[in-house]
């Protein structure tokens, strides 16, 4: 239950301001995942029906939902003094080593690629952010960004209590119900990206003031690019759910779901997004046979949308497909202009990547290295999560952060696939795909680590319920 809280409070904790500022929904967000964690697991403490079932694993488990409230108690407080940061950090850093000291109980719960390369990675970070000239940066993060090291560890935080409260056969259902959670999330959401696109009477341009400035829609994320990252997240398991309903109450709620958030994906008019999301689509249509004629059927629901959009949107869809054309152009002349400048962004990574490229600059911290020419960064971010991880925490870091996300969605060794174990693959692909022209932000990268840890999950589940090959039908990955 407090992870579907989670799941569906988070994207809404920061709904009006770009600025990655928390706020006092944040608090109370907190105060609801934190009291509902820690109250369950003092619960299955006290409980003797319940104390075989959950171990030894109680007391980590519920140190982990403890932490899950200093991160999110961090963002109110961090603006304050540097003395803050020390609390949240102590107890994170102590959850995950009490974690990873006790690696067969990591291994049997993740298995044992993805404790390599996490285990890999955690250093790796923790290693770039303290060697750092920029510590006061990379430990915190950046005063408007805030995806430094506390908001890294508390991602890690957030995999292992959904891996930890996921851990039996039992847990089907509130595997379901979390990622349905978040989806519910999405749909309502999606529902406010849509409004923001028409803005019936301006209501939304006075409750979000960064539309006066870009019209494009933006959801609760505060920038259109960050809400199609999101998106990016959302649509393949929104699909995956439309494909596998065997009721038809099921299959219209998310065959809507599905229409919805695409449609939001449109009006948000980010391109980097659209791309992805065109890729995974060709991905769907090749790989899954199977699944032709639904694909298909999907493909035509959204060529109605986007007609529908391009028709009532008094051309801004249109204008800002017709713009792709003239992106390509540059690209092929590589031009600095490149997708809003991005080249230029890309280059003066690839300047400074030389001497950062094994320990990293720290997180954070791509806004304070200095620029040959001019002795200044041209952004605060890489717009790429490529050239952001490979100068922030060098290449190998880069490395063990694209195989810890690898390995969370491979299917169980002797095991067979399934299309919903290729739903959450397909959610981490296509957001590796976006990732090649957008940045983490604070609003979606703890969500990356949730979807990774149900990704985990449910293949230990379909592992254990399907002892032997034949026991469902295969889907090619």
């Amino acid at each position: 239950m407090g992870l579907a809280v989670f799941a569906f409070l988070y994207p809404f904790i920061t709904i009006t301001a770009r600025r990655e500022e928390p706020g006092n929904a944040v608090a109370f967000t907190a105060l609801c995942i934190s009291g509902i964690c820690f109250g369950f697991f003092i619960w299955t403490s006290i409980s003797p029906n319940r104390i075989t079932a959950v171990g030894s694993t109680v007391r980590v488990a519920t140190f982990l939902s403890v932490a899950i409230f200093f991160y999110v108690s961090f963002l109110i407080i961090a603006t304050y003094g540097m003395q803050f940061y020390l609390l949240p950090l102590a107890v994170t850093w102590a959850a995950i080593l009490a974690l990873l000291f006790r690696q067969n109980l990591l291994e049997d719960l993740c298995g044992k690629p993805v404790r390599q390369s996490l285990s890999a990675l955690i250093p790796v970070v923790l290693t770039a952010c303290l060697l750092t000239f920029f510590q006061h940066t990379s430990i915190p993060g950046s005063f408007f960004r805030r995806t430094g090291l506390v908001t890294f560890f508390c991602c890690v935080v957030i995999f292992f209590t959904t891996v930890l409260f996921l851990q039996d056969e039992k847990s089907h259902k509130t595997h379901k119900n979390v990622g349905r959670a978040l989806l519910i999330g999405g749909g309502v959401i999606g529902v406010l990206g849509v409004l923001q696109f028409y803005d019936p009477w301006q209501a939304m341009s006075r409750w979000f003031p960064e539309l006066q400035r870009d019209p494009r829609a933006i959801g609760t994320m505060g920038q259109a690019n960050w809400f199609g990252t999101y998106l990016c997240l959302l649509l393949p398991l929104a699909i995956i759910e439309l494909f596998t309903s065997t009721k038809t109450v099921g299959r219209f709620c998310f065959a809507a779901l599905s229409g919805l958030l695409y449609a939001a994906l449109v009006v948000c008019q980010t391109r980097g997004a659209w791309v992805a999301f065109s890729v995974f689509m060709l991905w769907l249509f090749i790989r899954q046979r199977s699944c032709r004629g639904k694909t298909l059927r999907l493909l035509l629901l959204f060529v109605v949308i986007t007609v529908a959009l391009v028709w009532s949107g008094n051309g801004k869809i249109s204008s800002r497909l017709a713009t792709l054309d003239s992106e390509i152009g540059s690209a092929k002349n590589f031009s600095p202009s490149t997708g809003s400048h991005r080249f230029a962004f890309w280059k003066f990574a690839i300047e400074n990547l030389p001497a950062h490229v094994f320990l990293g600059s720290g997180l954070d911290t791509y806004e304070l290295l200095p620029r040959p020419e001019s002795g200044q960064a041209p952004t605060d971010k890489a717009h790429s999560i490529y050239f952001e991880y490979a100068l922030t925490i060098g290449l190998p870091g880069l490395a063990a952060y694209l195989l810890f996300l690898w390995f969370c969605t491979t299917p169980p060794a002797g095991g067979s696939g399934n299309l919903r174990a290729w739903g959450f693959r397909a959610s981490i692909g296509t957001y590796l795909l976006q990732g090649i022209f957008i940045h983490d932000t604070i609003r979606t990268w703890p969500l990356v680590w949730l979807i990774a840890g149900l990704a985990v999950t449910y293949r230990r589940m379909q592992g254990k319920s399907l002892p032997v090959a034949s026991a469902a039908p295969r889907f090619s990955y």
